[in-house]
């Protein structure tokens, strides 16, 4: 279980159960973002997790100087595809978010989608935070896009399946020992392929205090990507915007 998310994330199967998270979603956040921080023309943007670079691609597009870094070798490998069929400059590195640390300070950092509580220890969960502080400028932002534990509790599916061309999709979801665990089955031509992910669950309070205690001004917090105030009961999404 402590490292699901090696098999997990380079798997072929990991973008097909997560299609639903698409460009237009990604697009979606990225305006979202940028309507509630004011960056400069040029600014330096690092995509913490970045996976198959969605977010760096549009940051990039923006005309951002963008560093993206990601663990999962298959994910950086789509985002390198995409960052040649656009022409853009992103700088992408292969590195675990527990250790990743760069003399570069950027004006923006962001932890999109989840990217975060894949661990057993609060320590690793917020090493990253705690090395992003150090590459970061007096007044850059950090963007920090989670779950809300309360909203997942009051909303768990606890199975589903699903079609997806040969492939059909078993996902199975329970909370246990404060951490949300899926099991997903896959079968396709006969054969079958199980993964796991296990996401360890802080509510937005502990969250703001450890980040606070690490030295970041909390700006703003929200609930969705359209905008909506965070509501502890209703908010799908904990979003911070945070300042250094």
């Amino acid at each position: 279980m402590n490292s699901w998310f090696k098999d997990w994330f380079d798997s072929d199967f990991y973008l097909k159960v997560y299609s639903h998270r698409n460009d237009a979603d990604a697009r979606k956040l990225l305006e979202f973002i940028l309507a509630n921080i004011s960056l400069p023309k040029r600014a330096k943007v690092l995509d913490s997790s970045c996976g198959n670079g969605r977010h760096s691609i549009l940051f990039a597009q923006k005309g951002f100087d963008v560093t993206g870094f990601d663990l999962s070798l298959n994910l950086l490998k789509q985002a390198n595809v995409a960052k040649e069929k656009f022409n853009l400059p992103i700088k992408l590195i292969r590195a675990d978010i527990r250790t990743f640390h760069v003399k570069e300070k950027f004006d923006l950092i962001v932890n999109l989608f989840t990217s975060f509580g894949y661990f057993v220890s609060d320590e690793e969960n917020f090493a990253f935070f705690n090395n992003a502080f150090g590459m970061m400028e007096s007044g850059s932002y950090f963007i920090f896009d989670y779950l809300n534990p309360k909203f997942l509790q009051k909303n768990l599916v606890g199975s589903d399946s699903q079609k997806i061309g040969e492939s059909t999709i078993m996902q199975s979801r329970r909370i246990r020992d404060n951490r949300i665990e899926k099991e997903i089955i896959v079968n396709k031509l006969n054969e079958t392929y199980k993964f796991q992910e296990s996401v360890k669950l802080y509510p937005k309070d502990f969250l703001t205090e450890k980040l606070m205690k690490i030295g970041f001004s909390i700006i703003n917090t929200f609930g969705d990507y359209d905008g909506n105030n965070f509501n502890e009961m209703n908010s799908p999404r904990i979003i911070l915007i945070m300042k250094k």
